[in-house]
């Protein structure tokens, strides 16, 4: 099927095939880096920045904590008021980090949320125990108020750091764990492309070799075939495989090759009436020659005989001259003769009649004796 499909089809789907590759490729690869930059944006944004505020965190509880003991130990009512006042400012901004990192959380992180809740309800309890332990303090109570941060505000305070400390290394986990699943991406997604681009290079080998081979040998048939015919072998075999341009180019030469083998024959055939002929005209041309030969001597014996002839005729007129002055002697004697004849005619005339007279009488005379 290949081998009747048009070079420019074949070159064409070759490289479609290669450009789908690469873009699968491509796409591939921009889709996984889509989604390790998606999830390293999660490490950085989020995870990562819920670390940093559980820790933000932290260092605001024990800022908080020693804010009220600061309060026990200081006896001014208005320097326990500023003590106060940075615990509740504390307390605003704990609460803005805490509900920063509740949103932060996704929705299916169990633990977190899990984590977050006791966060909420420790610090609840911490936040009770120490608003009675400012309140003692506030009231100059500074022996009932150290015995409730003693008993109650700083267990709780402490479990609530706990909780945080967890919520923190959690968040560590977690970042080690997407991490690590980051790594594992960029491997899966290395090793992805690689693959990909190594079936599309080998794709891309396989089809330049088996489109080259498809053009270059029934090209350096041809040629071979054109080389046999320039050095005269019209016996070559020229057959077409297939019906792309280089079919079509074979099945021309294979038509030439068939013209050409009809007009040498019928050039041979040619050559041999020629050579008939030529040999029919050999002969002809030596019976001509023969002739030739011969009337060049009868023209030699013709020339002789003309010349004998000449010699004969001359001598002829010389006799001719002679005769002429003969006859003309012999013509003045006719005349004279002729007179004499003429004379000797009528005598001879007369004769006639005097005989004739006779033969009447001689007759008549018979007619009478029979009488």
């Amino acid at each position: 099927m290949l081998k009747n499909m048009k070079i420019g089809l074949r070159l064409g789907l070759a490289f479609g095939i290669v450009l789908v590759m690469m873009a699968v490729l491509i796409v591939v690869g921009l889709s996984n880096m889509a989604t390790i930059k998606d999830n390293i944006d999660y490490i950085i944004k989020t995870t990562n920045a819920r670390k940093d505020t559980a820790k933000e965190m932290q260092r605001i509880t024990l800022g908080i904590s020693l804010n009220i003991r600061g309060m026990l130990l200081i006896k001014d009512i208005g320097t326990k008021g500023e003590f106060k006042k940075k615990v509740e400012d504390n307390r605003s901004k704990y609460s803005e980090l805490l509900k920063r990192v509740e949103d932060m959380t996704r929705k299916d992180d169990t633990k977190g949320h899990e984590l977050i809740n006791q966060i909420k309800n420790n610090m609840k309890i911490t936040e009770e125990s120490q608003n009675r332990v400012m309140d003692l303090s506030l009231a100059g109570k500074e022996a009932d108020a150290l015995d409730v941060m003693l008993r109650e505000s700083w267990p709780a305070a402490q479990k609530c750091a706990e909780v945080a400390e967890e919520f923190v290394k959690y968040q560590e986990e977690q970042l080690n764990k997407q991490y690590e699943t980051l790594v594992s991406e960029y491997e899966e997604t290395r090793k992805l492309m690689f693959t990909i681009g190594s079936i599309t290079l080998l794709l891309a080998i396989g089809l330049a070799i088996f489109i080259t081979r498809g053009i270059v040998k029934p090209i350096n048939e041809g040629v071979s075939v054109m080389n046999s015919l320039a050095g005269g072998d019209l016996t070559v075999d020229v057959e077409a495989k297939s019906k792309d341009e280089i079919g079509q180019l074979m099945a021309s030469i294979s038509s030439m090759v068939k013209k050409l083998k009809e007009i040498v024959t019928d050039v041979l055939s040619a050559s041999d009436n020629v050579a008939s002929g030529s040999e029919e005209l050999s002969a002809s041309a030596q019976k001509l020659s023969q002739g030739a030969a011969e009337q060049a001597a009868s023209v030699e014996e013709t020339s002789s005989s003309m010349e004998e002839m000449a010699s004969t005729v001359k001598q002829n007129a010389d006799n001719a001259q002679q005769t002429e002055k003969i006859a003309k002697k012999s013509a003045e004697d006719a005349r004279e003769s002729g007179k004499a004849v003429n004379e000797a005619v009528a005598e001879m005339k007369q004769i006639e009649e005097k005989i004739s007279i006779i033969e009447e009488i001689e007759r008549q005379t018979k007619l009478l004796e029979l009488n």
